[in-house]
Parts: structure tokens; C-alpha cells; sequence
């Protein structure tokens, strides 16, 4: 068994950092050096980044120096800043280690002993107001409801920053929001002066911090610090900030996604003043620094050794390293003619019989006679008429994406909206038209299609409308009456199969994991299979035609097919997944680390050359964990506590269409 060699630390010492601790006055403003107490005792320092941890310091009180605990009341109006400060090399009081407001007190008297302790922290009021309303183009009064950025209307991921159309000259830029409703047209663009266009991650960042305005305590980044941070590149879509959302949780909806965090780093201006600056990293991002350990058998140096405890666990079980991805279901956008839902023996019924509620009506046993018009995709009603048959069910089970093999796969459907876009970016719906004969010429002798002005309904248990006026339409029922072959109905929409691309990306041997791992994703939302130009040879029967809409004037196909896009996509993922999942804790000997900071990434136990990162060799690239808390502790031997997270990396987004 391998035994620790004694730790000869007695030739050399770490020296105890030396700091004073500051507390201001009951206005809330910060401490000066004049400020300083001897009657607190550092106990610990904890700094992290976001709004899930907050930073702070506790300290007790030296009853020696106060007094004991007696004759103490509950506070009136106290707001008082508490610092921290450390002496720099030179000797001055430079260094910032913490600050927060005191807002917690713990008294204690026992048996042995009796204290009280204090806790101040960044609390989350500092940074101002919660966010419960924003400023939208062309309106005086904000807007009361959730701030959305890149909101997601009909499926679409929609622009709504405004943009004037006169540039403004205003340093920094004022930001507002647009409503995408407001300026769907160019008159309507051209009336409210501006247009809708994509926020960028760095604008929204900067309008929040715009809205919450300065305050006294923190400094926030300009438009051109977040520019530099954040990649232009990055699709927002539908990032919704809640009513009342303070700006610390604000910040974490906003940038998380998107694998960035922020924290707030302090410093000491020549004026001797501190300021507290919010800065943005990248997750799994950042400078990269070591931690030392001498080697088993060496003497043990303290310049040479700043780790006093190393823990890490490197697991392969909960990776994944083959995927599988789907697309949403087929979607086939086409013409369908209808076949008539009743029987041929009711063919000579005249408009009294079937109107509804009339005297001497059949309409409640004739519900279905003149009105429903059905595909008869499913083969439920091949009986019912002499003129049925199973072309329109075959010729959609083969046009959605069916083996030759499986076009007995017949099954109740439903018509959907069309995926087509008509002229102002809008589904064109569902369209039915019927055979005018009275709009015959030479080149339609039997008529031309024209869309119905009946009212009608889309049936919801099968391909099918039904005409819910108080008759059946009259020109239609006449066309029954003379000859039923003469009365023909269609319907331009959508319907949805069974079938879906389905993408596959398989193990590599550079996988730290020789079982195969697999990831199912399914990307309905993302990736679509949407088709409008026929698959195979038009049928011959005419049952289902290509769209009247596609390639229509002004009009846009909307069709996509989206396997190769999945298939690239699913790469990057499986890229990420790919890697062993570390975790590790660190502990410094000290308080005096300056080189670790939040954001920095931690390499290897440099002397013992353990490498922390989370790829083997054969794969590309590193993943290294990242410092994200930092635990100062003084109450007896001072020592760091670094909070490290092996950060996947974000996978790549892909933006709802």
C-alpha cells in the first residue's frame, strides 16, 4: 500500500494573508478606509457566478472587543456595506476580496460560549428594480408583461427589435422592442417608421441593463464590452424574461442557453474607490492555469506546492456516442378530390327534404347527404357509393413516403393547414373549390374550379369537409340531381403520414466507451419533412394532384426536406457527448491565489501530471473543468476552495421553424 511521505513544511510557510474589514454607514453607501473595524473576525469568503449562489462574507463579532450579548433589539433602517480588503505586495490595501450588504445576524449564547455572527451578501435588490415591464417603439407608456426576445408566432421564430428608419445618433443605443404584428407590410413598416429586425445576444444583454438604469453599486458592461464578448452569430428564439424577474435571474435566462454565465469582479480605481464590474465568460471557455503538487518521495516545497487536497472522479457510463434522430412526421401538402359521403340512393333528394329544421325534413337521418365529402383514406366507405374505390387511399399511402410493400397501411387521417405561404408570410389554409360548369370554355369544357363561398367545416376523424349550411350548397345539389358525375369537389391541404427521416450516427473508436451509448433526440420542432411536389409518377386517376399553391405567383412553397441539416447537426452532437463526464474538487493551502479566478480553466496537478482533461488523447480538442465558485476560508488555517464544473459544451441550437 502507497504511504504518504512525512510533509516537511517546516523550512517553508505560507504566510497568512493579513486584511482589514470595512463597514459603512447606515445610508448604504460604500465604506471607506475610514471605515474600518477590529471588532470582526473573517470567517469565510464565497464568490460564484449567476444568480443561483450568492456571494458572501461571514464574520463574528470579537466579544472580547464588544462586550457580551445583552440588551440588543431588532434593527431599524440599517443598510450597512460591509469590504473586505487584503494587503497587495507594496503593503496598501488594494485588493478586494469581498463585499455584500449586511443583511444577516446569528446570536448564540450556550453553555460554553456565546457569539454572534454576521452575514452580508450580493444581494439580488442591488442590482435594482425586477423587470415587470419594457419599452416598446412608438408607445409612451411601457408595456406590463413578459419580455420575450425573438418570440415564436404561428411556428415561426420572429424578429422584434426595433430598428428606426431613420438612424438614431444616440450613444450608447436606446433599444426597444417591436411588436411583429405591427409591421407585417411595407405600409405598415412605412407608418410606424421602423422595422422588426433579430436581436443579437449582446443587445439583449445590454437592454436589460439599459432598463434597470446605473445604480450606486455596480458598473455595468457597454454595448461595445458585450459585443466583443458574445458571438454575433447566435440564434435567439422565444428567450421569455417573467414579470417581476430580478436582473441577476434575468441575466441567467438569457446568457445560459447560449453557454456563457456572468460574475462580478471587483477592483480598487486610483481614487481609491471600489467598483464592482459584471463580466460574461464562456462555459468551458478561458485562460487555462495548473495546480502543483510535488511527487511521491520528493520534499515537500512550499513554493512549489499550493494543493493541499485533489479529488476528481472520471466517468464513461453517462455519456452517449451513437445517436439517433428524428425528423417531425411527413407532411404532404397536395389537391385531393373528394369523394361524395352518402349513399347514390339518396342522389334524387330535392334542397326541402335535407334542409335543416324544415318541415317535413330528413336532415336528421340525412345529416350526411349533400354535405360531407370525404378521401376515404382508410377504406371505411368503399360500400357505400357504386363510384367509390381505394385510389385516393392507395394513392396517399404511396405519396406518404410508403414501401410499395406498405400501401395496405391504410388509416383514418385529417386535413391540416397548408405549410404554403400566401403573399403576407400566412398559411394559405384550407382551400376548397368546386366544378363550375358555368365558367366552361374551350380549354375547360366541363368547367372551371372555383373556391366554395359555403360554409364549411374540416372533419376531425378523417380527410374530409362537411358544408354546414341550412342546405347543401344549391349549385352543387342541382349538379347531383342532373348527374352525380358532374358534382365534384376538391381540397387543397396538408396531411400527415407516419413516416419520418430518421438519421443515425454511430461510435467511433476514439469513444472513451467501447458499448454503444445512444442518444435519442427527437427534433419534431426543428426538423421537418414538409412535401408539395408529388413523390413517383402523378397518378393517373386524378385523386390527388400537386398543390394548386406550389410555385404559385407571390407565393411560397414552404416545402423542406431536412435529413441532410439533421444528419450535420446530429455530428456536432455526438462530437459533445462524446466525452467523459469529470468531476473534481480542489484545495488550495491559502488565501493568497490571485491566479485563480472565476471563468479560468484548470488543466492538470502539474508535478504529479495528472491531466484533468475530460477528452482522451485520441480525441480532438480539450475539455477542461472551470473554476465557477471560489470558497475562502480563515478561521483557522486559511485555505481556497476551488468549485470546478466539467462543463459539456453546449450543443448547437437549432432555431423552432
Amino acid at each position: 500500500m502507497v504511504s504518504t511521505p512525512p510533509n516537511d513544511t517546516d523550512l517553508i510557510k505560507r504566510t497568512a494573508v493579513e486584511y482589514v474589514v470595512l463597514l459603512g454607514p447606515n445610508d448604504g453607501s460604500k465604506p471607506t478606509l475610514d471605515d474600518r473595524v477590529d471588532t470582526l473576525q473573517l470567517e469565510s469568503i464565497k464568490r460564484s457566478r449567476g444568480s443561483d449562489r450568492v456571494d458572501a462574507i461571514v464574520c463574528t463579532y470579537d466579544l472580547s472587543k464588544t462586550g457580551r450579548l445583552i440588551d440588543t433589539t431588532t434593527p431599524t433602517g440599517h443598510n450597512r456595506i460591509l469590504e473586505v480588503r487584503a494587503y497587495d505586495p507594496e503593503g496598501y490595501l488594494t485588493i478586494v476580496k469581498a463585499w455584500g450588504v449586511v443583511t444577516q445576524q446569528s446570536q448564540a449564547i450556550t453553555e460554553n460560549n456565546e457569539y454572534v455572527t454576521l452575514i452580508a451578501r450580493q444581494e439580488e435588490w442591488l442590482f435594482g428594480e425586477p423587470i415587470y415591464h419594457f419599452k416598446q417603439w412608438n408607445t409612451e407608456d411601457p408595456i406590463h408583461a413578459d419580455i420575450v426576445f425573438q418570440p415564436i408566432i404561428d411556428d415561426v421564430t420572429e424578429n422584434n427589435r426595433a430598428e428606426p428608419t431613420q438612424a438614431s445618433q444616440s450613444d450608447p443605443p436606446v433599444f426597444s422592442f417591436i411588436d411583429p404584428e405591427s409591421v407585417r407590410t411595407a405600409d405598415a413598416e412605412a407608418f410606424q417608421e421602423a422595422t422588426a429586425v433579430r436581436w443579437t445576444l449582446a443587445e439583449a444583454v445590454f437592454y436589460l441593463f439599459q432598463h434597470v438604469g446605473s445604480n450606486d453599486y455596480y458598473e455595468f458592461p457597454t454595448i461595445a464590452d458585450l459585443r466583443e464578448t458574445f458571438d454575433d452569430d447566435l440564434k435567439l428564439s422565444d428567450i421569455r424574461i417573467p414579470m417581476g424577474t430580478p436582473l441577476p435571474e434575468a441575466l441567467d435566462l438569457l446568457v445560459n442557453p447560449y453557454g456563457y454565465f456572468w460574475y462580478v469582479r471587483s477592483e480598487i480605481n486610483l481614487l481609491d474607490e471600489t467598483l464592482h464590474f459584471i463580466e460574461f465568460a464562456k462555459r468551458g471557455s478561458g485562460d487555462t492555469v495548473s495546480v502543483y503538487m510535488n511527487r511521491p518521495g520528493e520534499t515537500i516545497n512550499n513554493l512549489l506546492t499550493n494543493l493541499d487536497e485533489y479529488r476528481a472522479t472520471f466517468n464513461i457510463g453517462d455519456l452517449a456516442n451513437r445517436i439517433i434522430a428524428v425528423t417531425s412526421p411527413i407532411e404532404l401538402e397536395a389537391t385531393f378530390e373528394l369523394y361524395k359521403g352518402w349513399s347514390e340512393d339518396d342522389d334524387d333528394l330535392d334542397l326541402h327534404q335535407l334542409e335543416k329544421g324544415g318541415d317535413g325534413s330528413l336532415f336528421e337521418s340525412k345529416r350526411d347527404v349533400g354535405r360531407k365529402w370525404m378521401l376515404n383514406e382508410a377504406r371505411d366507405h368503399d360500400s357505400l357509393r357504386a363510384d367509390i374505390d381505394g385510389d385516393g387511399a392507395q394513392e396517399l399511402a404511396i405519396q406518404l413516403g410508403l414501401d410499395d410493400s406498405e400501401v395496405d397501411n391504410f388509416k383514418r387521417r385529417k386535413f391540416k393547414e397548408c405549410f404554403s405561404k400566401n403573399p403576407d408570410g400566412e398559411s394559405n389554409g384550407v382551400v376548397v373549390e368546386w366544378l363550375n360548369e358555368d365558367l366552361a370554355d374551350d380549354e375547360n369544357p366541363d368547367g372551371k374550379w372555383e373556391r366554395v363561398e359555403w360554409p364549411f367545416s374540416v372533419l376531425e376523424k378523417e380527410c374530409g369537409i362537411y358544408f354546414e349550411g341550412s342546405t347543401p350548397p344549391d349549385g352543387l345539389w342541382s349538379l347531383v340531381n342532373e348527374d352525380p358525375t358532374k358534382a365534384r369537389v376538391r381540397v387543397t391541404a396538408v396531411v400527415e403520414g407516419d413516416k419520418r427521416r430518421v438519421v443515425e450516427v454511430d461510435r467511433t473508436n476514439t469513444s472513451p466507451n467501447a458499448a454503444d451509448l445512444t442518444l435519442f433526440m427527437d427534433l419534431s420542432a426543428q426538423y421537418h419533412w414538409r412535401v408539395i411536389s408529388l413523390l413517383g409518377t402523378i397518378p393517373e386517376s386524378n385523386q390527388i394532384q400537386p398543390s394548386i399553391m406550389k410555385d404559385k405567383l407571390l407565393h411560397e412553397n414552404n416545402d423542406t426536406d431536412d435529413e441532410t441539416d439533421l444528419q450535420a447537426f446530429s455530428e456536432k452532437v455526438v462530437a459533445i457527448e462524446d466525452v467523459t463526464l469529470l468531476s473534481c474538487s480542489l484545495t488550495l493551502e491559502g488565501v493568497d491565489h490571485p491566479e485563480y479566478e472565476l471563468g479560468k480553466l484548470i488543466d492538470q496537478v502539474n508535478g504529479r501530471n495528472l491531466d484533468l482533461n475530460a477528452k482522451n488523447p485520441d480525441q480532438s480538442g480539450k475539455r477542461l473543468p472551470q473554476i465557477i465558485g471560489i470558497n475562502e476560508f480563515y478561521n483557522e488555517e486559511q485555505r481556497t476552495e476551488l468549485l470546478l464544473e466539467s462543463f459539456k459544451e453546449e450543443q448547437p441550437k437549432s432555431e423552432i421553424k
